[in-house]
């Protein structure tokens, strides 16, 4: 049995941001807590709104799955760029400490994952006909 990469990966970081995200928006204090982050150091009004769009790049993932494949690589090179951003921030935030070191999950999770899709998308571009 042959496995979509692309599609298992699509569905699994978007499931997971997805999830995350709906998280942060509904039960901010319970996800925090999961990710071993004291939520009464936050304003629970800006981890909603960040939830906002962790939910929205873990959408983009599984909204790919529905959309013709070059539109689905698209969205992967939107989500990394959106990766390395978020990674750099926060990893700057960290590095000022601005954010405590129980968030360096987010900026070494993100970074990965962008370099992951990069790698995929450069190098399997012409047997995907891209």
């Amino acid at each position: 049995m042959k496995v979509d990469v692309v599609k298992f990966y699509s569905l699994g970081a978007g499931g997971i941001d997805s999830l995350t995200g709906v998280g942060l928006l509904l039960m901010p204090e319970i996800t925090l807590r999961v990710m071993g982050v004291d939520h009464s150091l936050y304003q629970l009004e800006l981890i909603r709104f960040i939830g906002a769009f962790v939910f929205a790049v873990g959408s983009l993932y599984l909204w790919g799955l529905f959309l013709e494949r070059s539109v689905l690589w698209i969205l992967w090179w939107a989500t990394a760029w959106v990766r390395v951003c978020v990674s750099v921030v926060t990893g700057g935030m960290i590095l000022r400490g601005v954010l405590g070191f129980e968030w360096v999950a987010v900026p070494l999770t993100d970074l990965s994952l962008a370099v992951f899709q990069v790698w995929w998308l450069c190098r399997y571009k012409e047997r995907e006909g891209l």
